[in-house]
Parts: structure tokens; sequence; C-alpha cells
């Protein structure tokens, strides 16, 4: 399989992390450090204290302050609270994302306990022991911290290194591993979308493979721009799908250049124009479209006003409402004022819109179910109704759509099935009633039946209609209140 983009792969992920933990261990360490070189007598007394408890197990914490001096009880005081407010803000939190994965309960439990030993001692004046404690589940804690992350990072490369050797199914069971210690976890984020769109992207890449063989360069752009809105990450797609647009603009500019320089051969100044354009879409900046734009508008010159109506009522008569458009424009561009210019270009605009708004609703004829669309279609057709007699293509598809609306209102068979204590009504629409079984006519679109029965639960059912589709449903409200 293809490599990901390594600047956003798991792996890339998993080490700027691990950059970022051993900061803040480090961070961790200086803070610890610090308390430690305040409370380095402190660090000495703690032996002796080991030593003087082993000898007196019995001592309460106010017994025990009395073994160390005022000194040495202040600054571990002191050195007490600044730890707990390291260990609140700085390890807390994260404890609690462990508790929340259920990671090593057992141990944060431990740690829970020995901290509320330290507030206990603390409270009764045992400043040096409860320093000692809090010190060591700041240490456990780091250390369990550490674990965590490992543990996630290990199972997080495990899964990327199994999605990079294509076993696909391992990565997702390694993922769905990693997610159990670091529930959807940003750094996971990534390696997901890789995997939800892998099968597509296998397809295809698959598809690639052919239309390289086919050298049909349409088709590969379109497939590898296809697999990078699957799996943005991919960037070894990114280059060879720059390349292969390059190859493919060049190709099509040649084309329009060649088409242009025909078109112009022959006299077609709209033809010639329109492949112009389109070489200064693809390079406003390539060589000879320049040329070619001169000998156009020498031609275009050339031909006189009269020349151009003739040629555009001849578009008009042949009902080629497009080129009459262009070459009305053409002719504006020399003559702005001219008024059978300006009718032609009215009503060409005029045409060409009322075809485009006839074929949107004759292209997703199934849209025409909907009451509110059907409403729509019909107002198109009589606000183009002035303009039937000038085409006779837009004359057909207005009755083509007229065609479909009708089919679109019939009414449609719907039966609907109870209980005969179910009280039924279509909302907005009309009423069932209590029935066993009715045939009711519903023009096609979205409703929705409601069941009312008393001491029951109201229940409602959304149904489509659809045009010639009879249909049956089923209501009953038999939930007690």
């Amino acid at each position: 399989m293809l490599e990901p983009n390594t600047q956003t792969s798991p792996d890339a992920f998993i080490q700027e992390q691990q950059k970022k933990r051993a900061a803040q261990v480090k961070r961790t360490f200086l803070v610890l450090g610090l308390l430690c070189a305040a409370a380095i007598v402190i660090a000495v007394v703690l032996t002796l204290s080991s030593k003087k408890k082993n000898e007196t197990p019995g001592t309460e914490p106010a017994e025990l302050a009395q073994q160390y001096s005022n000194a040495e009880q202040e600054a571990a005081r002191e050195a007490f609270k600044v730890a707990l407010r390291a260990f609140d803000d700085d390890i807390a939190p994260t404890l609690k994302e462990l508790r929340n994965a259920q990671w090593q309960e057992a141990q944060l439990d431990g740690i829970e306990k020995a901290n509320s030993r330290a507030l206990a001692l603390f409270a009764n004046a045992g400043f040096v022991q409860a320093l000692g404690i809090l010190n060591k589940t700041t240490a456990d804690s780091q250390a369990l911290i550490e674990q965590w992350h490992q543990a996630f990072a290990n199972k997080l490369q495990e899964a990327s290194s199994f999605y990079n050797s294509g076993q696909v199914q391992k990565a997702r069971l390694a993922l769905a591993q990693a997610d159990k210690i670091k529930p959807n976890h940003e750094q996971s984020q990534t390696l997901r979308a890789q995997l939800a769109a892998y099968e597509n992207v296998q397809q295809y890449l698959e598809q690639l493979k052919v239309a390289k063989v086919e050298n049909n360069l349409e088709k590969q752009v379109a497939l590898m721009q296809s697999i990078i809105a699957a799996d943005p990450t991919r960037g070894d797609i990114k280059q060879p799908l720059q390349q292969a647009l390059s190859k493919l603009n060049q190709k099509r500019l040649a084309l329009a250049l060649s088409k242009a320089q025909q078109a112009l051969a022959k006299n077609d100044i709209s033809e010639a124009n329109t492949y112009i354009q389109q070489a200064q879409i693809i390079n406003p900046n390539a060589q000879g479209i320049a040329a070619l734009r001169a000998e156009l508008d020498k031609k275009v010159a050339a031909q006189g006003l009269d020349a151009l109506h003739q040629r555009i009522a001849n578009l008009i008569e042949n009902d080629a409402w497009a080129q009459a458009l262009k070459a009305t424009e053409q002719g504006l561009a020399s003559y702005p004022k001219d008024a059978q210019l300006l009718l032609a270009r009215e009503r060409s605009t005029q045409i060409l819109a009322a075809q485009r708004r006839f074929e949107s609703f004759i292209s997703r004829s199934q849209r025409l179910s909907d009451s509110a669309i059907r409403g729509a279609a019909e107002n198109s057709i009589a606000s183009a109704i002035p303009l039937l007699p000038a085409s006779a293509s837009l004359a057909t598809s207005a009755q083509t759509l007229a065609a479909l609306i009708d089919k679109y209102s019939a009414s449609v068979e719907v039966t609907v099935l109870s209980d005969s204590e179910t009280f039924i009504s279509v909302i907005g629409t009309g009423v069932v009633g209590k029935v066993n079984e009715k045939t009711i006519s519903l023009s096609p679109g979205k409703y929705t039946l409601e069941g009312k029965r008393e001491g029951f639960r109201s229940k409602r059912l959304d149904i489509e209609v659809k045009s010639g589709t009879p249909m049956t449903v089923s209501l009953v409200s038999d939930e007690s209140l």
C-alpha cells in the first residue's frame, strides 16, 4: 500500500507527544528538585524518622512532631504546601483521566490512600512525615502516568505499523485497544480517519492502476482527487496529482488553441471565441492566445453589423439560443447601443434561463412528488408561456415537464391498518378515524400519521408516498401512559 503523509501520521503525533511529555516530566522534577533543595535538612531527618518509627511504631503524629525542631517542622510545613499545590495542578488532573479510563485502578487507589494519609498527618502537625509521603506519591504518580502514556503510545504505534503494512484488521484492533487506554484521543484521530477511508481508497487505487494503463489522464486526476478527498493524509498522491493535472491542462490547452484556430479558419466567430476562452481559463498567459484573440477581433469587426444581425437571426431560427447569446454579446462589444442586438440578448437570456429551470425539474423528476416543488415547476411553466412560440425546444421541455407534473400529482392509494381503537389522522391533511383497515388517497409527498387513544401514548408515523406506488402502513397506540 502507499505510505501516508509522514507529517500527519500517527508516528509523528506520537513522537511530538513524547517530546511534550518529556518536557512536562522535566518541569515536574525541577519543581521536586527545588522542593528537595528547600528541604535538604528534612531529607536527613526522614532517615532518622524511619528508624525512630521502627523503634516506636505506636507513636501518634503529635508525638512524632516533637522529635523535630520547630525550624524543621516549619520548613516541612511550607514544603508540603508547595508540593501539594504542584500535585493538584500538574498531576491530579491526569490521574483523573487514568481513573476515567479504568487504568491501573489498584495503584490509583493506593495513591489516593497515601495522599489521604499525608493530609491526615499534616492536619495533626506531622509535617515531616506528611511531606515524605506526598513526595513518594508524587513520584509514584509520575511513574504511573508515564506508564499510561507509554502504553497508549505503544498501542497507537502498533496500530500505525499494522496499517502501514496493510494489516488493516490488526490495525483496527490495536487502535481499539489504544482507545481503551485513552478514549478518542486526538493523537489517534488521523489513523482512525485513515482506517475509515481504507476500503474506498483501495478501490480508487485499483481503478487508478487501470486508468494509468489506459493513459486516461482525466480519469487519473478524478481518482486521485477522490483519494485525497477520502483520506487527506495521502501525501504520496499529492505530487502525482499535480503532475497529472499539469499534463492534463497542457493537453486541454493545446486542444483549445487548435480548435480555436480551426474555427477562425471557418469564420466561426462564436466557436473560436469559446475555445479561446477555454484556453484563457487554463492558462491566461499561454503563448498564442493573444494572437488568436487579435485575429478574432479583426474578423468580428470585418463582418459588419448587418452580417451579425443575419447570423444571430439564423441561430434563433434554428433554436440555437446559446450560440445566439454568445454572438450577441460579441456584437454588443462593438455596437453596445444597437436595439436589435439588445433585444436578441434579452430574449436569448430569458429562453436559456427558462430552459435551465425546466431541465432542473426534469432531470430530477422524483422531486416533483413534493407539492412545493410541483408548485414551483408550475410557476416556471406559467412564466415561460410568452417565450414558447420562439423556441421549439423550450416548448418541448415545457410539455415534458407538464406531463411529469401530472404524473406526480396523481393520488396514490395508502392502506392504513389499525386496531379499531386508535384514532388516526394525517397531520395537516385529514382524518382516517378508528379503523381496522382503510384505504385513503394521498398525493405523492411526505406525510405524518398520528394515532391517539385514551389512556395510551400518542404515536406518530412518518411516511413518504411515491408516485404510482400504493403502500400499506400500520399504526396502533398500544403504549400505556
